[in-house]
């Protein structure tokens, strides 16, 4: 009892404190491993702060985007901080705050993840965490079989072919030469903007105006729709980011398009390719294409509507800092989004792959999001239902980008709305 009382006697002294306290309320974890990482700095800024904080497990996927913009919307100010996919910025962009004046921002992150976040001249979003799209291997399959890695897409499925017929002849019939994500929804159409990049496509979308239906990314698209069923499982147009993982990871693929933390997924406990993978860029489109390098990633919002923004935005600058981000890395294999944590010794210790990625990010370029703006949801969901249509062979690829680019004209002239 007496220890009892001592515990309601320290509770009471210490609700003064609480309740002149204020609470910022973020919403992340995007990613599967990230809440916890999320939890644990946001926790750290509101001790040092003296302030309360609330963190919210997002969904990470476009229904949790789509939510945060009905929230903000409806103007509820519950919210303060979201993490925001670097390919909704634009379609939240009016009801976030902006935030350039954070100081040293924009010189501290990469140049791309700036641009990428800033709509109309605004800062709408501090880059957390950064990636590209790159090519996962079996480095023993490919020393086997005494084949190099991939510089074109073409070279990519002849060694896909061969691995998987000699990997069939061995007994694994279910072995497959290449794997990505082909369900519909915003990786596939990273995966097809990659195609067309690669080919150097005009991509979607141009000084605003619409070039999906450009025969290269026609030529494009045909390449990959070939893949399916050759060198691809059809199980592939159902698989998302972790069911590609998963399949790779589970002994069954030679080749899989990823991230580079797909290289940490391959040294999981239950990875039966431990030790075996190794990473390089996309392939090129032919000798005369170029390495498709497509920034993705997340980053931090302020709501306008929030009623503490300035604690919002010092919460934003603390988990974005060098600190933070290094501590991110380390303990979870998120990718920073600051150049400099690139040539950190505990990271490139940690993480053989940084100097080569820090290139990659370099010279990484904004996908069409950033052109396309507000209505970029939508026209994400009609070029990859476009796509995957033809990659199913339900309709011929030329048609299906015709039909794609047809609705893209009608939807452009209220792009950034």
């Amino acid at each position: 009892m007496k220890a009892l009382g001592f515990l309601i006697g320290l509770l009471s002294a210490m609700l003064p404190a609480v309740a002149s306290a204020a609470t910022v309320t973020i919403v992340c974890g995007a990613l599967v491993a990230g809440f916890e990482v999320c939890r644990e700095g946001a926790q750290a800024w509101a001790q040092a702060r003296g302030q309360n904080v609330r963190v919210i497990r997002s969904t990470g996927n476009s229904i949790a985007q789509r939510l945060f913009r009905d929230l903000l919307a409806a103007q509820d100010d519950n919210v303060d901080v979201f993490e925001i996919y670097i390919d909704s910025a634009g379609a939240l962009a009016k009801k976030l705050t902006d935030l350039g004046s954070i100081p040293g921002v924009a010189q501290a992150h990469f140049p791309a993840g700036i641009e990428a976040f800033t709509i109309d001249g605004r800062l709408v979003g501090v880059p957390w965490y950064l990636g590209v799209g790159c090519l996962l291997y079996r480095r023993d399959l490919l020393e086997k079989y005494e084949l190099r890695t991939p510089q074109t897409w073409e070279e990519l499925a002849i060694s896909a072919r061969t691995i998987q017929d000699g990997e069939r002849a061995a007994g694994h019939r279910e072995f497959w030469g290449y794997v990505f994500q082909g369900q519909a929804g915003g990786e596939l159409t990273h995966n097809a903007v990659e195609w067309f990049a690669s080919y150097a496509g005009p991509g979607v979308a141009a000084a605003g105006s619409v070039v999906l239906d450009d025969p290269i990314n026609k030529a494009a698209l045909t390449q990959a729709a070939s893949w399916l069923g050759s060198i691809t499982p059809p199980s592939a147009l159902a698989m998302g980011a972790t069911e590609s993982l998963r399949f790779f990871t589970s002994g069954n693929g030679a080749f899989l398009r990823y991230y580079p933390s797909g290289l940490m997924g391959s040294e999981a406990p239950a990875s039966l390719v431990r030790g075996q993978v190794g990473m390089a860029d996309l392939p090129k489109g032919g000798s005369d294409g170029r390495h498709p390098l497509l920034l993705t990633g997340f980053g931090l919002g302020v709501s306008r509507y929030s009623r503490v923004p300035d604690l919002a935005n010092d919460l934003v600058a603390w988990l974005t800092g060098p600190a933070e981000e290094k501590r991110r890395a380390l303990s979870a294999g998120f990718s920073p989004s600051r150049p400099a944590l690139y040539a950190d010794p505990d990271l490139v210790v940690t993480y053989s792959w940084y100097p080569a990625l820090r290139v990659a990010l370099d010279a990484a370029v904004p996908g069409p999001a950033h052109v396309i703006g507000a209505k970029f949801d939508r026209a994400s969901d009609v070029l990859s239902e476009a796509v995957h249509r033809a990659l199913s062979h339900l309709e011929p690829p030329s048609t299906a980008l015709d039909e794609a680019a047809a609705t893209l004209r009608r939807m452009s002239a209220s792009w950034g709305d």
